[in-house]
């Protein structure tokens, strides 16, 4: 069961079990091999990527640098509601398997389970706060036990 693999995610933490299993209706799971696009710098944001197994390497050729983000990271977040194009590529680093939530199966959780959709919204606006907070603070702690958006309104 998903459900359970959801508990390792410090961005679903505060979802509670039923939460978990309407969210787990809503996602696909995906496996991939070592080198394998995600998505690609400039593509629509178009949803939420959770890293259950390997490691994925996301980098920026507009913006410069890269970083690994392994088991327990979210990509992605705010393009479940927020239209905007990825400002960066995301490939798998080793073989990885990853929960995938479209924008489309937001909102079918919208429609069908508002309160587990509005518990998971809440983790992610909890979650960018905490994000802003510590660029503001200058903290670079554990980036993997926050979600990181490569997605932002290209206005």
């Amino acid at each position: 069961m998903i459900a359970n693999e959801l508990k390792r995610f410090a961005l679903l933490a505060s979802l509670d079990e039923a939460q978990r299993e309407a969210l787990e209706a809503e996602l696909e799971a995906r496996s991939l091999d070592a080198d394998e696009l995600i998505f690609a710098e400039g593509d629509p944001g178009d949803g939420l990527v959770l890293v259950a197994k390997g490691e994925i390497l996301v980098a920026s050729e507009r913006r410069g640098g890269a970083a690994r983000f392994g088991p327990g990271t979210a990509l992605g977040a705010l393009s479940l509601v927020a239209d905007g194009r990825r400002e960066s590529s995301a490939r798998a680093a080793t073989r990885a398997h990853l929960l995938l939530l479209d924008r489309a199966g937001f909102r079918r959780l919208v429609d069908a389970e508002p309160r587990s959709a509005c518990a998971l919204l809440e983790a992610i606006l909890i979650d960018c706060a905490e994000a802003v907070r510590a660029g503001l603070d200058g903290d670079r702690s554990d980036p993997a036990a926050r979600a990181i958006d490569p997605v932002r309104d290209s206005a």
